[in-house]
């Protein structure tokens, strides 16, 4: 019974690194919004408190951010994970609080409070004291806004500013607030159908490429003529490394990124070696551009003037605009067209980014998150269509190709009222709307910005192996099972091989007194014999 009990304590001992791994993994998925459960708690709990204690603090001081939904509504999945983000960062807050209510379930009280449409979000404020220390709150603040992580938070910001919230709220950072949607996407609680109709075999191989291009795009031509690195062309260097340590896709390659704009900044004047040095000592070293190692969406398969380190560039550029936000979209973008028209070796290629950039009034379209990205969107497929036109063996067709994102096609043109070719700029048969949503999953695909949050799902990334808390528990029971079964057998086997080893004993002990008792008679023989 002794060996039993030890050998199941070294099989929980066993297990117990599953939920060690699993608490530091990120993976742990906890609601931390309060659920109005009654169709009395938005009323008790929010407006008319008849405690002050409510699964956390719930005095005059508190401010209740109340998020209204529709557990089928895609717009509220996409929405609630930024909320259940703040509410796990703030959840000990004296001064907010997080909560939700159904308004399926409790139909009645959102129309009774005014709530037609979901995903909202209210701000209820200590609005009126009363006699023994009660207290009312009202709603002060209302959202219903765009389905973006950034804005919501732009919003409770916003909000505080305005008085509506204690100053005392210190909000987390960006990177936190999406680390922790991404932990609770992974639970699979926010899954929402996207407009990708079939996904890449291999949707993060673009990451790939964008670390190849990012490296070569940070020397290509930056020394061209030998001449040394200063002035303009260093400021430029400058903003385009700027622009991609807020918007490439991998926390830990931002803050890289954001030291070597530091340190560019360090100098007036950079030479070749110097300049070289300092990437190496960031970690930054140049992947060569023709290695066909080094590219995975981007792989030529042979074929001149096919993929490689300009394929590469684009895929990185719309990675930024993705990756971007409302507020350094247009900054990004105008990153973007510098480092091309002074850094991209090929001078044709600049040249006609250049005539695009007028034309299409490039200096302008970047207003909005949305309209940065479709403008580097149309100039990437006139550029493809201008390359199909000089050469009609190429291959080159619009993107996305109609299998990859039905959704992204003009009505018409999925009914056949409009002719599509696909190697021809048409920009009356694109959903344009969609085409952003597209671009969005796409390339926020394994990346960790709080503007790819909302559109990023761990859930459904099979190579990322995302377990729930769930999963890692059922892991941890059933190691220690496998444990306790393996001493259940070790300790019956060695039970059985001690009865054998008893049972080999007892038969020599009597062979060995059956030997004994022959041995007198046997001398008495010999004796007798040698006698004769």
């Amino acid at each position: 019974m002794e060996r039993l009990l030890k050998n199941f304590l070294w099989a929980v001992i066993l297990a117990i690194p599953f939920f060690v791994l699993k608490r530091f993994d990120g993976d742990i998925t906890r609601t931390v919004l309060v659920r109005l459960n009654t169709v009395t708690d938005l009323q008790t709990v929010v407006k008319k408190p008849t405690t002050l204690d409510y699964q956390g603090p719930n005095d005059s001081k508190v401010v209740w951010a109340v998020f209204f939904y529709k557990p089928y509504c895609g717009a509220c999945r996409r929405i609630k994970p930024t909320l259940e983000a703040l509410g796990n960062v703030l959840s000990d807050s004296k001064y907010i609080r997080f909560a939700s209510i159904d308004c399926v379930k409790f139909r009645a009280v959102c129309q009774s409070e005014g709530v037609s449409y979901q995903p909202r979000i209210r701000l209820y404020q200590t609005t009126n004291q009363l006699a023994n220390g009660a207290f009312e709150r009202s709603v002060v603040q209302e959202w219903q806004g765009a389905l973006l992580a950034y804005e919501l938070l732009k919003w409770f910001k916003t909000s505080q500013e305005q008085g509506y919230i204690s100053a005392k709220v210190e909000w987390p950072s960006e990177d936190l607030v999406a680390a922790k949607m991404l932990e609770y996407k992974a639970g699979g609680h926010a899954q929402v159908e996207g407009v990708t109709s079939q996904p890449s075999a291999n949707p993060g191989g673009y990451l790939k490429d964008i670390w190849s291009a990012a490296q070569m795009s940070l020397v290509d031509h930056v020394f061209a003529d030998e001449a040394p690195l200063d002035g303009n062309r260093l400021a430029s260097l400058g903003l385009y490394v700027q622009s991609l340590a807020a918007t490439y896709p991998d926390a830990a390659t931002r803050r890289q990124l954001a030291r070597l704009q530091v340190s560019l900044a360090e100098k007036p004047t950079w030479d070749r070696q110097a300049y070289e040095a300092l990437l190496a000592s960031l970690d930054l070293q140049v992947a060569a551009a023709d290695d066909a190692t080094a590219w995975s969406w981007c792989r030529s398969e042979g074929l001149p003037g096919v993929g490689g380190y300009p394929c590469g560039m684009w895929l990185l550029f719309h990675t930024m605009l993705a990756n971007a936000d409302q507020y350094n979209a247009n900054a990004t973008l105008g990153a973007v067209h510098t480092w091309v028209a002074l850094f991209f070796g090929c001078a044709d290629c600049a040249k006609h980014f250049q005539e695009t950039w007028e034309q299409e009034r490039g200096a302008e379209a970047g207003g909005s998150h949305v309209a940065a990205a479709l403008w580097l969107w149309r100039t990437h497929n006139q550029v493809t269509a201008r390359l199909a036109s000089d050469d009609s063996t190429s291959g080159k067709q619009q993107w996305p190709p109609r299998a990859a994102c039905e959704q992204c096609y003009h009505e018409k043109a999925l009914k056949g009222e409009l002719e599509v070719d696909p190697a021809t700029w048409q920009p009356t048969v694109w959903n344009q709307n969609l085409v952003f949503v597209y671009l969005q999953e796409t390339f926020c695909f394994r990346s960790d910005t709080l503007a790819c949050a909302i559109f990023y799902d761990p859930s459904f990334d099979r190579g990322r192996a995302a377990l729930t808390w769930p999963a890692w528990a059922a892991l941890a029971l059933a190691a220690a099972l496998l444990g306790l079964v393996y001493s259940l057998y070790s300790t019956t086997r060695a039970t059985a091989l001690k009865r054998a080893y008893a049972s080999d004993a007892n038969l020599a002990n009597l062979s060995s007194a059956a030997t004994d008792d022959n041995e007198p008679k046997k001398a008495k023989e010999t004796g007798t014999a040698m006698t004769e």
